[in-house]
């Protein structure tokens, strides 16, 4: 039986590196907020908020989503006292991206930067 699983895996892992099998594993559907280039230039931005109440720390802002498509965010960067520095409604273009070339697999994903000046570009 041990024989068995010891083929098994090295065939698995072999199929993976040499691009012939799919990992089997669903990824994660999300919008990412990188505000790190506007927390460096504001000091007091501790938070990313979006829609009412949705607070996460501003290092790691992962939003999930439903698919592909426009959606429209209303975001706002505060303090940890929860004072406003930022306010936007940036529109997001989610798109579906395949995780591994070949493979079924897929992820819908955007990335939303929000920069020093408080500009805010997606992709």
């Amino acid at each position: 039986m041990r024989v068995l699983r010891a083929v098994v895996a090295v065939l698995l892992v072999s199929g993976c590196s040499a691009g012939r099998a799919c990992p089997m594993h669903v990824a994660v559907s999300e919008i990412h907020i990188d505000a790190t280039a506007y927390a460096t230039a504001h000091p007091d931005a501790a938070e990313v908020c979006v829609g009412h109440g949705r607070c996460q720390p501003i290092d790691r802002v992962f939003l999930p989503v439903d698919g592909p498509g426009t959606t429209r965010l209303d975001l706002a960067v505060t303090t940890a006292g929860g004072t406003v520095l930022l306010e936007a409604t940036p529109s997001v273009q989610v798109r579906h991206v395949k995780t591994v070339r070949g493979c079924s697999n897929a992820t819908d994903t955007a990335t939303v930067t929000i920069a020093a000046d408080g500009s805010i570009t997606s992709r």
